[in-house]
């Protein structure tokens, strides 16, 4: 393995060992196509590598400690079985970020990964792990503390299920996905949007459970998606729509105990929308909804109303 740009201390491959990078002036290593992490990797500063997949051994540990991030460029990232945790906020960038490559986690923990401060032109908000045209992407399993988004920007096919997701700023942050599916997947205690999908296109997210969110579900300029069969119990709102492009269809949603509304919408909805086989119960308000233009038409039919607050 070939060092460069400062002091890098490397040892991997090796069941038991613990692997320290340590990039004093801010370096970075190369070295062939695959590389597979084992024991304990610790990094505490940009670790940037091209055209590299790295895996994250059964049992491994990635530790994050000050600036460390893992940057990937046309390579990949993947772990099953492992622990990827961070020992505080770091502000203006990822901790794991691929660009043109995947990243898929199955059955991990993943502790305290927390961003702050999205980076002047950054899109939305910055999260904590993400990969951009990730196509094909997996993320199973997951048990997810304490930590912001997992982001997939401008991709296809990306499955992400059987997750939890406690105390998140964002759990999942999805950008311009096509034909992804985000399902079965529990969200506690979101400090803003549980699950947040801009420009979604052919995307399904389907039961889902969403408790004590701030907001459940949100979806800006939405491109024509599918929400079904989802629960979303004492937040403030359950699913929030705001610049809607084309229609989506919202079916056999449970709202339950939510404070502000269960349904709004800050712009008005598609044309076509609809909202179906709902079921309200102790919500405060059921919609909220922008006045609609004329001739725009949004189907609300089969909603079952179970008590007011």
């Amino acid at each position: 393995m070939r060092a460069m740009r400062g002091t890098i201390l490397v040892a991997s491959v090796v069941a038991g060992m613990v692997l320290v990078v340590t990039a004093a002036f801010g370096g970075s290593y190369a070295s062939g196509n695959g590389e597979t992490w084992t024991g304990t990797t610790s990094i505490d500063k940009e670790v940037a590598l091209n055209g590299k997949d790295v895996r994250l051994a059964e049992g491994a540990r990635l530790l994050f400690r000050g600036d460390g991030r893992l940057h990937i460029v046309g390579g990949s990232f993947s772990a099953e079985s492992a622990t990827i945790e961070a020992e505080s906020v770091l502000t203006n960038a990822f901790r794991v970020r691929v660009d043109n490559g995947r990243i898929s986690i199955v059955k991990c923990k993943i502790r305290g990964l927390q961003c702050r401060e999205p980076v002047k032109g950054e899109p939305w908000y910055i999260g904590a792990i993400c990969s951009d045209n990730g196509h094909g992407s997996l993320f199973a399993g997951n048990d997810v503390y304490d930590s912001s988004a997992v982001a997939y920007w401008n991709s296809s096919d990306v499955r992400i299920f059987g997750n939890v997701f406690i105390r998140s700023d964002i759990g999942v942050h999805l950008l311009r996905p096509v034909g992804c599916r985000v399902s079965r997947n529990a969200f506690f205690h979101a400090r803003q949007s549980a699950l947040k999908l801009g420009f979604a296109e052919a995307t399904d997210v389907v039961e889902n459970r969403f408790a004590g969110c701030k907001t459940g579900i949100e979806v800006v300029r939405g491109q024509g998606s599918r929400f079904l069969g989802n629960s979303l119990f004492d937040g403030e709102i359950g699913i929030l729509v705001s610049y809607d492009e084309k229609a989506s269809v919202y079916s056999g949603t449970l709202f339950e105990g939510l404070r502000e509304a269960a349904f709004k919408s800050a712009t008005p909805l598609s044309d076509g929308t609809v909202i179906a086989n709902s079921i309200f119960s102790n919500c405060t308000r059921r919609f909220v909804l922008a006045d609609q233009p004329e001739g725009c038409k949004v189907s609300v039919f089969g909603t079952i109303e179970k008590g007011t607050m």
